[in-house]
């Protein structure tokens, strides 16, 4: 599972440096966003805590639909490519060979996820000292409450993530898969993307999601 897990990322082709430049990028709008609002005096964020917070969102959002490149890539090209026939065409289990795929996908999105949110909240903490958004001491307690609520969502946000893939299956399409991800994004808007609740059903929904769209592989028929 391990060698096929590892096939399938250099096929995948996940470029660290383009992460890189998506997370520096994230902190450049997230600053603008905030100079803009405090210029105008209407600044929603007025601690870390709230930072952290809005910050999460953002490379949650980004990382959301940057999933569902990395799951077209994975899955949906194969199958309009027909490359997946000659995957199939190995002595493995096809299920074994979709399940290494799913788990790259989750792998991809909860790291990119976490870690991101990380950096930038190091970015935040660091910008903060200079141009001081707002003037609160950053306590182990704000640290580690920030590091709980980062691991909790990413690894929801990372289940949300495999809810394309079931209508990228289904229409064989890598523009269907993007479109979906960006619609959940929308659904998840407006201030959902903080309640546990509804993320965590939305969670299982992806679940069950990326069961459907692997559930008939081994009884499937080889694309002709």
């Amino acid at each position: 599972m391990l060698n096929l897990i590892k096939l399938e990322y250099k096929k995948a082709k996940i470029s660290i440096k383009s992460v890189a430049i998506t997370n520096l990028i994230l902190v450049a709008l997230l600053m603008i966003t905030v100079y803009l609002a405090k210029t105008e005096g209407d600044l929603p964020i007025y601690d870390y805590n709230t930072m952290f917070e809005f910050g999460g969102v953002m490379v949650r959002s980004v990382f959301l639909v940057f999933t569902a490149v990395i799951i077209s890539r994975v899955m949906i090209s194969e199958y309009t490519t027909k490359t997946i026939n000659i995957m199939f065409m190995y002595p493995i289990k096809r299920m074994k060979i979709m399940i290494s795929k799913v788990f790259l996908i989750l792998s991809f999105s909860f790291l990119s996820m976490f870690l991101s949110s990380i950096f930038v909240n190091i970015c935040i903490y660091i910008i903060n000292k200079f141009i001081y958004i707002f003037d609160e001491r950053l306590t182990l307690e704000i640290i580690s409450k920030g590091l709980v609520n980062n691991f909790i969502f990413s690894l929801i946000f990372s289940f949300i993530s495999l809810i394309p893939m079931f209508v990228g299956m289904k229409k064989k399409s890598t523009v269907a898969t993007i479109v979906t991800s960006v619609i959940v994004l929308s659904i998840l808007g407006n201030g959902v993307q903080e309640s546990i609740i509804i993320t965590t059903a939305m969670g299982v929904i992806g679940i069950i999601a990326s069961y459907l769209s692997i559930r008939n592989v081994e009884n499937a028929d080889l694309l002709n």
